[in-house]
This record gives structure tokens, sequence and C-alpha cells, in this order.
């Protein structure tokens, strides 16, 4: 599937409930048969604080290249760059970053109980672009600022533009 006419759309809600995401998503989720789960997009925006050992141990998640077969961090990042693509008033700071999460979704609009390996990437903000790159979790604090889900929508050309 070619997204070249498609604009990304981050929409600034962070209410996730199952009723949102039906009326949100309710085409995608009216096509989904019975055992069939929808790819929902999750984001969530993040201020960086400082350089900070987080007194934890672990083993980190490393961001994917797609986060499904259609939608790649390159696709994301061109987008991010081309121009504001949230719904609300935002102008992202040095430091700043996004990260798109899947959560899997059933035909009722929930999720499913049991999630499949986290899929994630992440943005930062560096020299007044978007780059591909993600904090480490042990290190690097952050603090949320919003969050939301990811929704594409088609774009309207004009005669002008063909």
């Amino acid at each position: 599937m070619c997204l070249q006419d498609h604009k990304l759309h981050l929409c600034g809600c962070s209410d996730s409930s199952p009723e949102r995401i039906k009326k949100l998503f309710s085409s995608e989720l009216k096509q989904l048969k019975r055992k069939e789960y929808f790819h929902l997009i999750k984001w969530t925006l993040y201020k960086y604080i400082k350089y900070e050992w987080s007194d934890m141990d672990g083993m980190l998640f490393l961001p994917t290249d797609k986060i499904t077969a259609q939608l790649t961090t390159e696709y994301l990042c061109s987008e991010m760059n081309r121009g504001n693509c949230f719904d609300f008033e935002f102008t992202p700071t040095e430091g700043d970053s996004i990260i798109f999460e899947v959560e899997h979704i059933n035909k009722n609009g929930r999720p499913l109980k049991r999630q499949p390996d986290p899929l994630f990437t992440s943005l930062i903000f560096r020299n007044n672009r978007w780059t591909i790159e993600c904090y480490n979790a042990f290190y690097d604090k952050t603090e949320e600022l919003k969050k939301g889900v990811l929704t594409i929508k088609k774009v309207q050309s004009t005669e002008e533009e063909l």
C-alpha cells in the first residue's frame, strides 16, 4: 500500500477507551472477522529532562524499523518533518521525543488480553528535525507531555496538484 496520498494525523486524545476507539476506527473494525485484530498505533510525546541513571537494571527492547507492514519508521520521520501532524498546538524543542507503539485491538475495540511482542519506534527532535533515534530508559530521564492515537487521513488532491 502506498501512503503518498495520505497524511499522518496525531490525535491528542488520551482517551483510548473502547468506545473512543470504535468511534475513531469504526470502518476498520467493521471489516474484521471474528479472530482478526486491528493494529492501533498509540503515540506518547516526551520532554527530555537530563542524563541520570535510573537505579534500574533490566533488558531494553529496541525500536523496530517498521511497526506495521506499511508503516515504517522512515515514513513516520518524513511525515513528522513535513509539517505539524498534531491536532493541538505544539512546537517541538530540542530533545523532545515521540514513541509510536502498536496495540492489537479486537473487533469490539478492546485490546487483546495477550499482546504479542512490543512493536515500537522512536524519534527525537534534534537540530530542528525529527531523527530516528531513541533514549536509553536506564540513563535518560524524560517526562511525558501528551499521548494519543495515530490516524492516517486520505488527502484530497486538487486540480492544481495534478
